[in-house]
């Protein structure tokens, strides 16, 4: 995980550059960096979280963890769609991160549990 970590900061860091010089005046850092945060890093993660899910077999858990991923997504969309906060593509952006660290935060809590179970 740590390797994971350091190698996923290193390329956010460069997304934020890259984005800086390329995308500065169409599209906000803060878009470039949760995107980036969340795809890079904690997608990474959830992929780990699944690996040793299969490495004990328990595929079930594995299948769980991208759906609760869809629906973390499908919630926040619902719930933004409610309260009227569609306009702007940083709410969009900060909801998808959002929803990254719970799904991740849940994967490692079930991992966790796993742990505890063996």
């Amino acid at each position: 995980i740590r390797v994971t970590l350091i190698s996923g900061l290193v390329l956010v860091l460069a997304c934020w550059g890259v984005g800086d010089v390329l995308l500065a005046e169409r599209v906000p850092t803060l878009i470039v960096v949760a995107v980036a945060v969340a795809d890079i890093v904690l997608a990474r993660l959830t992929d780990v979280g699944a690996q040793a899910f299969q490495a004990f077999q328990l595929l079930s858990r594995t299948a769980l963890l991208q759906a609760l991923i869809a629906l973390a997504r499908l919630v926040a969309a619902l719930l933004m769609a409610r309260f009227g906060l569609l306009s702007s593509a940083e709410a969009w952006a900060l909801a998808y991160l959002t929803t990254s660290v719970v799904t991740r935060v849940r994967c490692v809590g079930a991992r966790i549990a796993t742990d505890r179970a063996a």
